[in-house]
């Protein structure tokens, strides 16, 4: 089999890139041994544009918010999924300064096609300092939205349920052959699991644990409310309430730790007596040192590229990245310094250099 792309890891970002080059008539073939326990699978699937610790707009998050609510729309069909949906947002204001500094944004050109000023009353809720909506978000089912695309992948020959081993890898200097798949490209998209692969190692992603808990309440509405936890509803009374970030806790299960602190943000938001918990679920984001993605190629192996580091901000920022990696691969356009892998050349040492040369051969 010979195709354009050979992609590593179907993960959020691996399923996003395929559908991307089938979006532009090319060829792929994605390996993935389908791990039951990653950050795409527990994902929330938020998507919004703003950064409620400052009041912001996010990184391009508007644009990036435009493109991702065409493309997941898109995917729905390819892929004969229902994993998209838009979702009302309300935020509840912590201090007056909060709330002063939302309200004097809203007024804003910029700011005011997605901050809304309207207070809302809502039951049973803490809203001692007020709350407004974000007029612009929706959710996106990522656990779903991968398996039926993985359905899809499979039934069209286009995925190998396997572990990538770099050993297994071969490169002529054109072409790579992995398993009788020959490729003009390799993307690795992996996530935290690029920390085992030697070919990118020396790039500083870092895994950032995030828990979540569902519930089941009658206390809550059927809405997402955020306030230093977020809690969005899954189906009649039942809830998700997230997200803690640890990037020093490694260990592989859920913590006690991070289930006290998300019920102590759901106290701030409504006291529940006798909480029935249903499930507690753990992930590791791939993030990075600047909070940034990663994208590019290698510094030496021609046509092997990196697309990593999307942290919490993967369903917002993947699709249109995705776009930019490719208009980069097949039409030399110059990827945004921000992500570019560039950035990290330094980190590329000589003990780098001789391992990639010695498994090509080159």
């Amino acid at each position: 089999m010979v195709v354009d792309f050979l992609i590593i890891g179907q993960g959020l970002s691996g399923t996003v890139l395929a559908q991307t080059i089938e979006s532009k008539s090319l060829t792929y073939h994605l390996i993935d041994r389908n791990e039951k326990i990653t950050s795409s699978k527990v994902a929330a699937g938020i998507m919004q544009p703003i950064s409620f610790k400052r009041c912001i707009l996010s990184w391009r998050g508007e644009e990036f918010f435009n493109f991702s609510n065409s493309f997941y729309l898109q995917s729905e069909k390819l892929f004969n999924t229902k994993s998209y949906k838009k979702l009302k947002l309300v935020r509840l204001f912590s201090s007056f300064e909060e709330q002063n500094n939302w309200m004097g944004k809203s007024t804003n050109p910029i700011y005011s096609p997605i901050l809304g000023t309207k207070n809302s009353f809502l039951k049973n809720i803490c809203n001692d300092f007020g709350n407004s909506q974000v007029k612009t978000c929706a959710q996106l089912n990522v656990k779903k939205y991968i398996e039926d695309a993985r359905h899809y992948f499979l039934s069209k020959g286009r995925l190998s349920n396997e572990e990538f081993k770099e050993s297994n890898l071969e490169y002529n200097g054109e072409l790579f052959t992995y398993n009788g798949i020959t490729s003009k490209r390799v993307i690795m998209c992996q996530g935290v699991n690029s920390q085992n692969n030697k070919i990118f190692d020396y790039l500083p992603i870092i895994p950032n644990k995030g828990e979540l808990i569902d519930i089941r309440t009658n206390k809550l509405p059927n809405f997402m409310l955020s306030k230093g936890v977020f809690t969005v509803p899954i189906k009649e009374n039942k809830f998700r309430v997230g997200s803690t970030y640890n990037h020093k806790d490694i260990i592989a299960k859920i913590s006690l730790k991070a289930k006290n602190e998300l019920l102590n943000g759901l106290n701030k938001i409504t006291p529940i007596k006798n909480l029935n918990i249903i499930e507690h679920k753990f992930g590791f984001r791939p993030t990075t040192i600047d909070r940034k993605p990663i994208m590019g190629a290698h510094p030496e192996i021609k046509n092997m590229y990196i697309f990593n580091g999307m942290g919490s901000k993967g369903v917002l920022m993947a699709p249109l990245l995705s776009k930019e990696l490719l208009d980069h691969i097949l039409r030399r356009s110059e990827i945004n310094s921000i992500v570019n892998v560039n950035r990290f050349f330094k980190k590329y040492s000589l003990e780098h250099s001789n391992y990639a040369k010695n498994l090509f051969s080159f």
